[in-house]
């Protein structure tokens, strides 16, 4: 069942990235600076774009591939999802009693649509989730087999985590404590803990050396990584002192109970709605099912977790949560990408969930029915993940055709568009370009080919460029939706920036 689930992985991959060439924002900026690494090194790179560990995993194995950098990417992501798709079935496995729930396992993993509907992504989260869900993995059989190959496991797989996002620090400081909650007696605990804590502390000694012999500066890396978040982090006091005195004012006068000055009752409002947020979205990201699943399951009683490997779990859990509420706290701001880890951990527990249900339905003679309900499940979830409802983006693919095909090769281009940028070749920062169409507009040169995106509600910008007489309409791409891609040669006398 195994390896037929990690094939499966793969050719999702395969399929997704075929069937979606239109780059996600992100992927320039690991590409550029996955070029920036092979040209000028990592000095010169880590100085640019900070911790961007994953670009110089794909310029590394784009020396040892055939193919250019794209094609390393979506391989480096490839093998990413294969690795996270073996080690939730082996951790699911640690939950399960039965062959069978492996079977749900890999149903569990390879059918989630949030993570199907990232495959053709290119994002270092990918490498995080799965070298995270590892760590958890050795951590369990740390605690079960006490090997040091498993303390070394964590230890490597924990750093490597960190390497692509530094959230990863958080479980490596709080997760090996999991251990002094055992049934083990105390004496035993730990010393399981000072063997973990002495195998990560000589594998982080031997990182820092590496990275002094590179002359790389964790730290300021990390403060560089940081520099938007930590202020905010050093604020957070006066921050949501401030936070509560605006959602007072707002809900409440002056005179009236509890007074638009009273702090103590703005905090409880403002943590609950930052925690409602945080719920929300996470519900969203695990998809409104599989949360009506855990919630039932856990409600009567068919959560089976071991109790040992239940604080490790519980831990990590706790840890993936803290970082979602500050991130909240502090930058006001959810994605369901940034929950997906937290979605990984508890659906860790579904396949024993799965298990405990069908074992149920033998029991009352439905299992036929629960069969049907589950094989339902399945298709739906993998139709859900496997096939785009959404507006068509065909109209991107043309226009990147075109300037493939059909841009003069001495023209000088101006986009809008990161994939234009990206295949014309012609524009070195293309991870940096400018997405306003009305400055794009504004600093097209004389005789510059200028290729805009336009959403559908952009009439803002249309007029713009139906007032501008000298923009001659070359070419225009379209979807169903009405955002499209307009080609302009801008034939004007006048200098970029003026009308």
């Amino acid at each position: 069942m195994l390896p037929l689930a990690l094939l499966l992985s793969a050719a999702f991959s395969a399929f997704l990235v075929y069937t979606n060439p239109i780059l996600n924002d992100d992927a320039f900026s690991f590409l550029r600076a996955a070029e920036r690494f092979n040209s000028d090194g990592a000095g010169a790179m880590l100085d640019e774009y900070g911790w961007y560990g994953y670009s110089i995993l794909i310029a590394v194995v784009d020396k040892l591939v055939p193919g250019d950098l794209l094609v390393s990417a979506h391989l480096v992501n490839g093998l990413n999802y294969v690795l996270l798709t073996w080690a939730f079935i082996e951790l699911s496995r640690h939950m399960s009693v039965t062959a069978v729930g492996n079977w749900f396992a890999a149903a569990v993993i390879l059918g989630f649509p949030l993570l199907n509907e990232m495959r053709h992504f290119i994002i270092r989260d990918v490498a995080y989730w799965a070298f995270s869900i590892t760590a958890v993995l050795q951590l369990v059989r740390y605690e079960k087999t006490r090997a040091l190959s498993n303390a070394l496991g964590w230890s490597l797989c924990t750093l490597g985590a960190t390497v692509f996002r530094l959230e990863a620090l958080l479980p490596a400081m709080l997760a090996p404590f999991a251990l002094l909650c055992t049934a083990q007696p105390w004496q035993h605990r730990t010393i399981a803990l000072t063997r973990l804590l002495g195998v990560l502390a000589a594998c982080l000694t031997l990182v820092l050396l590496l990275c002094l012999s590179l002359q790389i500066q964790p730290l300021e890396l990390i403060q560089f990584a940081y520099r938007y978040y930590l202020p905010l982090l050093a604020e957070l006091g006066s921050g949501l002192r401030d936070s509560a005195l605006a959602l007072n004012g707002t809900l409440f006068t002056a005179s009236n109970f509890p007074g638009s000055d009273n702090v103590g009752h703005g905090l409880v409002l403002l943590l609950f709605a930052n925690s409602y947020t945080v719920l929300a979205n996470l519900v969203t990201a695990l998809s409104v099912p599989l949360s009506v699943l855990l919630v039932v399951s856990c409600w009567r009683g068919k959560c089976r977790i071991p109790a040992r490997s239940r604080p490790i779990l519980l831990i990590y859990v706790a840890c993936a949560l803290v970082a979602l509420l500050l991130f909240e706290f502090i930058m006001h701001f959810q994605t369901q990408r940034y929950a997906t880890l937290l979605c990984l951990l508890l659906l860790a527990a579904v396949p024993g969930m799965l298990e405990e249900w069908q074992a149920s339905a033998e029991a009352a003679g439905k299992l036929r029915r629960f069969r049907a309900v589950f094989g339902f499940a399945c298709a739906y979830f993998l139709i859900d993940s496997l096939v785009s409802f959404g507006y068509s983006r065909d109209y991107l693919e043309e226009a990147v055709h075109w300037t493939e095909v059909s841009l003069p090769a001495t023209a000088t281009l101006a986009t809008n568009v990161p994939a234009v940028a990206y295949a014309s070749a012609r524009i070195p920062a293309y991870d940096h370009i400018d997405r306003s169409a009305a400055n794009a507009i504004a600093n097209a040169g004389t005789s510059t080919y200028l290729i805009l995106q336009l959403k559908a509600n952009d009439a803002t910008t249309r007029q713009l460029l139906s007032d501008s007489a000298h923009f001659v309409l070359e070419e225009s791409f379209a979807n169903e939706h009405g955002d499209e891609v307009r080609i302009y040669l801008n034939q004007a006398s006048k200098p970029p920036g003026t009308f």
